[in-house]
C-alpha cells in the first residue's frame, strides 16, 4: 500500500499550460505536472529562484489527477505593453553590479519613461471555466526533505498565494487535502469524494444534493452518464472498470524553473466506466 495526499482544485478559471508556440498560449484539459508542483511549491514557501528546492520537489513527488467536471474552454485575446529592447539592456547594465539576486527589476513608471520605445505584444490565452478536478500526489523518494503531512499542512495554510496555473486563476474552494492509502493512484482518487463541511453547508443554501459536481454541469450533461477521466504517471498494477487506456507523451515536467524549461514524461489516461453502463 502507498500513501497518497489527495486534494481538489476548483476556480472560476484555470489554465494548465500546454506547448506554447508564438503568441498562442493553450491549456490542457487536466492539471499539468508543472502547474501542480508550482502550486505545492508556493504553499510550502519555496521561491522560484530556489532551484535546489524546486528540483528536490520535482524529483520527490509523483502526480495523478481526476477530472470531475471538464469545464468550458474560453479564449482571451490579450495585449500587453513592454519596454524597448534598448531600454531593457540599459536597465540590465544599471543593476549588473548591484547585490540584487533576482536580476533587473523596474517599475511600470520607469517603463513609461520611454513611451516612444514601448512595444505591444499580442497573444491568445486559453482558460478552462468552471473545471473541477482532484489531484493525488505521493512520495517517489523517501529523502525529499519533506513529508506528505508537510504538504497537507501547507495546502491548509499556504505561505504564498496559490493559483491554478496562472496568477489570474485563484482557487475558489479550499483544497481540503486528506491522506489515504491505496494500491494505485486511481484507487486513491476514487476513495475521496470531498463531502466536506463547507460543501454540506452550500448544499443547504443552494438546495442541491451534490455540489459542485452537478451544478457545474449543464442540464443535458446531467442526463447522460459521464465517466470521470483519470491520468497518472509511473508503473502501477491494472485497475478494473477503466476504459480507453492510452499512454501519451506530455511536456510538462519542469526543468530549470527560471529558464522556463520543461521535459517530457509519459502519462497514462483512462476513463471510469459509469455505473449505468457497467451494470448494463
Amino acid at each position: 500500500m502507498t500513501q497518497f495526499l489527495v486534494f481538489r482544485l476548483y476556480g472560476p478559471l484555470a489554465a494548465w499550460g500546454d506547448i506554447a508556440v508564438g503568441e498562442r498560449r493553450p491549456t490542457a484539459n487536466r492539471p499539468s505536472r508543472s502547474g501542480v508542483l508550482g502550486l505545492i511549491a508556493s504553499a510550502l514557501g519555496i521561491e522560484r529562484i530556489d532551484q535546489e528546492k524546486q528540483t528536490l520537489l520535482r524529483d520527490s513527488l509523483g502526480i495523478a489527477s481526476r477530472v470531475d467536471v471538464p469545464g468550458r474552454l474560453m479564449h482571451d485575446y490579450h495585449t500587453a505593453q513592454v519596454p524597448s529592447e534598448s531600454w531593457s539592456k540599459e536597465q540590465t547594465k544599471r543593476w549588473k553590479d548591484k547585490p540584487r539576486h533576482a536580476g533587473p527589476l523596474w517599475t511600470r513608471g520607469e517603463e513609461l519613461e520611454d513611451r516612444d520605445g514601448l512595444s505591444t505584444i499580442l497573444s491568445e490565452r486559453a482558460y478552462l471555466a468552471d473545471t473541477l478536478t482532484a489531484v493525488a500526489v505521493w512520495l517517489r523518494t523517501p529523502d525529499g526533505g519533506f513529508t506528505l503531512s508537510d504538504v497537507e499542512q501547507a495546502l491548509r495554510r499556504p505561505v504564498f498565494a496559490p493559483f491554478l496555473g496562472r496568477k489570474s486563476c485563484p482557487p475558489a474552494l479550499p483544497f481540503a487535502p486528506r491522506l489515504v492509502e491505496a494500491e494505485h493512484p486511481v484507487l486513491a482518487l476514487q476513495a475521496v469524494d470531498f463531502a466536506t463541511k463547507e460543501a454540506q453547508a452550500l448544499n443547504l443554501l443552494l438546495g442541491r444534493r451534490l455540489w459542485p459536481e452537478q451544478i457545474l454541469r449543464t442540464a443535458d450533461e446531467r442526463k447522460r452518464p459521464v465517466g470521470r477521466q483519470f491520468a497518472w504517471e509511473g508503473q502501477w498494477p491494472a485497475v478494473p472498470d477503466l476504459a480507453e487506456l492510452v499512454s501519451v507523451e506530455r511536456r510538462d515536467d519542469p526543468g530549470r524553473r527560471r529558464a522556463w524549461q520543461f521535459h517530457t514524461r509519459i502519462e497514462h489516461i483512462a476513463h471510469e466506466v459509469p455505473q449505468e453502463l457497467a451494470h448494463g
